[in-house]
């Protein structure tokens, strides 16, 4: 189990910056999910956290994580993340890791004919605004009846819980006027 202190433990979830984040961590704290999925891996530090409070339920060992990000495409505004870092990083907690480089979008396509399903899925308030409508159905194929998808708003403070039922009835469903 991890060696995550328990004044750690409070600090993360009751006072952790940005404020979005605590709403991931409180989640996490709760349901100790197996399979998680992050959208924008910010500056690492949250999946880290993340991934130290999952450890809390589980052995490291039986935690898959998955984390689709530019990486070292990111504009020049953008904190820096390699890739290469990232996974070292992520790999040293004993978690099976997966880093997808590229557009969250692409990388959602390639994840959906997988087949796993995610306890998790988070996506970072960085991508949130940039995601397009397509992408909700496709986090839906991603996700099982107990899972759970936090929407972090571009404000930094607000963080929107989602559940399977409620990102079905927001992605768009085909037009049948046009199907003649």
């Amino acid at each position: 189990m991890s060696g995550l202190s328990r004044w750690s433990y409070w600090k993360l979830v009751l006072f952790s910056k940005p404020k979005c984040d605590r709403v991931a961590y409180r989640q996490v704290a709760k349901t100790g999910p197996r399979n998680i999925l992050e959208l924008g891996l910010g500056d690492g530090r949250r999946t880290a956290n993340l991934l130290a409070l999952a450890s809390r339920h589980r052995e490291a060992s039986e935690i898959r994580y998955t984390g689709i990000d530019l990486f070292d495409g990111r504009a020049r505004t953008t904190p820096p993340l390699r890739l290469k870092d990232a996974y070292c990083a992520l790999r040293s907690t004993g978690v099976e890791v997966r880093l997808i480089p590229g557009d969250v979008g692409m990388g959602l396509r390639v994840l959906a004919n997988g087949g796993r399903k995610y306890d998790l899925v988070l996506a970072d308030s960085s991508i949130a605004d940039k995601m397009e409508r397509g992408v909700l159905e496709t986090v839906s194929r991603l996700m099982g009846d107990h899972s759970v998808f936090i929407l972090q708003g571009s404000d930094g403070t607000t963080a929107e819980v989602l559940r399977l039922g409620e990102i079905l009835s927001r992605s768009p469903r085909p037009d049948s006027s046009k199907a003649a």
